[in-house]
């Protein structure tokens, strides 16, 4: 688990570096693409999570588009609250790129709120990622704070936040009033992130305004978010009928997500599972004769 003050790599959600075929460079050096194994979880409870192959030119560009995400700089600090190696973004966005720009990162175990509260009360971070889950909490525990430590986050000028973000799992909706109620304590916007292991970053949605990650081509059918890019897995491993049917026909990756396109603007849809019967029936009765 990330959050951890010393971490060790069986505690990570991935197994390493394995080595593709080394191919000689220039004078002799040996170059090769090394493949890094995360977990995706699988949509049905009752499977396995799947070993995902992501390859090294495909780790570069996330970290390229989770730099040019959060404009990370050698003077940041960034800190990661109680996440789990799981994520994509637990990674990548939290830990690797802002290590490759020079940032300071912060792991914290978080077990209660008042965790978090006391890590974002004595933390420099501008950064910070968070489970999407404490989110409501930290906002229901803010009034029993000591006045103290509420006038101090009201007044944190001289090392404001500049980005708070939250890592959502498919199917969940940032909330107007939860997203009011943050701006109101934080004195910064809340940040819906999400990702999965096969794509990397997937999109942002903040102000009820949803932007896809750079480098990714998408689009949405029925509700499905498909996307394509350099980024993408290279395979299931072991599942090669898995890999082909993750695809369809021009290259692009079924995600799991639900989303709508709004002209240039993508949002969350709730999960198939949340909406009601009716509405169902009325999505398929429109499009069948």
């Amino acid at each position: 688990r990330l959050g951890k003050q010393l971490t060790f790599s069986e505690d990570l959600a991935l197994e390493g570096a394995t080595g593709a075929t080394a191919q000689s460079g220039p004078e002799g050096a040996i170059e090769s693409d090394p493949t890094l194994l995360l977990f995706a979880q699988s949509t049905s409870s009752s499977s396995l999570p799947r070993a995902v192959e992501v390859s090294g030119h495909a780790l570069s560009t996330r970290l390229e588009a989770a730099l040019a995400s959060w404009s990370y700089s050698d003077g940041d600090v960034v800190l990661s609250l109680g996440l789990t190696a799981g994520e994509n973004s637990s990674l990548i966005d939290a830990v690797e790129a802002p290590l490759a720009a020079g940032s300071a990162v912060e792991m914290v175990q978080c077990e209660t709120v008042w965790d978090l509260w006391s890590s974002l009360e004595t933390s420099d971070a501008s950064v910070v990622f968070l489970d999407s889950k404490w989110c409501w909490r930290l906002v229901q525990s803010y009034e029993s704070l000591a006045a103290s430590v509420q006038q101090g986050l009201r007044e944190r000028t001289q090392r404001p936040f500049r980005f708070l973000v939250a890592l959502a799992p498919p199917g969940t909706v940032l909330s107007e009033d939860l997203a009011k109620r943050w701006q109101e304590i934080f004195n910064c916007p809340l940040t819906w992130h999400f990702s999965c292991a096969e794509a990397g970053a997937l999109y942002t949605v903040q102000e009820s305004e949803g932007r896809c990650t750079s480098g990714l081509d998408w689009h949405t059918m029925e509700g499905d978010l498909f996307v394509r890019g350099k980024g993408l897995f290279s395979k299931y491993q072991g599942r090669p009928r898995s890999t082909r049917e993750a695809f369809d026909e021009e290259g692009f990756f079924r995600t799991g997500h639900r989303a709508e396109k709004v002209e240039d603007v993508i949002l969350p849809l709730p999960a198939l599972g949340d909406q009601s019967l009716e509405q169902e029936v009325d999505r398929h009765l429109t499009r069948t004769p």
